[in-house]
């Protein structure tokens, strides 16, 4: 158990010296790994499955699953923010969905921006990733620890019916005060009725699970036939991984319980019963990975993501992203990965 003055704020953990996925041992890949993003207490070691066809990574001791809560009480999905270049990030995405997945514009310029930045690999993956990479629709969509509503509100917008779930009060709160319909609580079994959603999504949700793979049963549960499931995860075989080491932004201890590969993640998914599963990786977060990991290799804490970026610091985000973003294209390095899995066997 992680040691705290306050008895109300231990930590009290489990240990988990075998792999979730394939039952092999693991060997300590990072040991003494602290929160140094928001404050939690205690220490944590990562351990790797020497099974060379799965690769996941895990954190032993794990939380337990009735203390997680107390890992998020100071965590950025209780803010929402509306400021001005987020506004403009928003407008150039709309853009692009509009050139790209056929979703409406907002007038002659904002499509012909959208058309004109599509041409750029890097530019059209980065802004279609504000949907999801989903083309047009107005189907019915739950989104899995919808956080603060960020990605419902996008997509109530584009025409969809959305629906949030979140285990966090704070940030279902905080969705509920912009008009969502949020549900606070885990999704289980008899959440919703089966069958009830043309597509469910995830956007890093997985490495919070203890058991992703029943999370990933209920999802398929909910599914009509010909649905589709699009999850996002930090990629632990990525770019970042090898350069930035235990400073990597996507080991996030002690909340990321689970870390996938590409083979790990696909292994999930049909353990969960989907037909058809498809996994590549995004290098659309290489600029923000890049961004808080440098600073950790020199610095004890940061606060948040609130982190002063010196101007003269920019041109070398810049060539990391887009490094990542060649290597990408060779090789499944990017930061992320992405999960596309379906209720039927049609490809399509």
């Amino acid at each position: 158990m992680s040691e705290q003055a306050a008895p109300n704020d231990l930590i009290r953990t489990e240990p988990r010296p075998q792999c979730y996925l394939c039952g092999s041992a693991g060997e300590i890949l990072y040991a003494g790994m602290r929160d140094r993003l928001f404050g939690v207490p205690g220490e944590w070691s990562l351990r790797k499955c020497d099974n060379a066809d799965c690769g996941l990574v895990w954190s032993d001791p794990c939380t337990i699953t009735e203390d997680i809560p107390k890992l998020y009480r100071t965590y950025y999905t209780h803010r929402s923010d509306n400021a001005l270049p987020l506004r403009v990030y928003r407008w150039l995405c709309d853009g692009v969905l509009s050139a790209t997945l056929g979703y409406r514009s907002r007038g002659w310029w904002n499509r012909m921006v959208g058309k004109l930045l599509s041409h750029s690999g890097l530019l059209r993956d980065a802004f279609q990733a504000s949907a999801l990479w989903l083309p047009a629709g107005t189907g019915k969509l739950l989104d899995v620890g919808c956080g603060n509503g960020d990605f419902l509100a996008r997509m109530k917008g584009h025409g969809w019916d959305v629906q949030g779930i979140e285990p966090d009060p704070a940030g279902a709160a905080v969705a509920r005060e912009r008009g969502l319909v949020v549900t606070a609580g885990i999704l289980a079994e008899g959440t919703f009725q089966p069958a009830s959603f043309d597509v469910v999504t995830m956007s890093h949700v997985l490495e919070h699970l203890p058991d992703p793979i029943q999370t990933l049963r209920a999802c398929r549960q909910l599914l009509r036939p010909g649905g589709k499931l699009v999850a996002l995860t930090p990629n632990v075989e990525s770019l970042g991984t090898q350069v930035f080491g235990r400073h990597w932004l996507g080991y996030d201890a002690p909340r990321h319980l689970l870390l996938a590969s590409p083979s790990s993640l696909r292994r999930m998914a049909v353990a969960a019963g989907f037909p058809t599963v498809h996994v590549r990786t995004s290098g659309r977060l290489a600029w923000v990975t890049w961004r808080i990991s440098e600073p950790l290799m020199t610095t004890a804490t940061l606060r948040g993501f609130q982190l002063p970026l010196p101007y003269s610091r920019i041109p070398i985000g810049v060539a990391y992203h887009l490094r990542e973003h060649a290597a990408n294209l060779w090789s499944p390095v990017g930061e992320e990965l992405v999960l596309v899995a379906r209720t039927s066997e049609d490809p399509s």
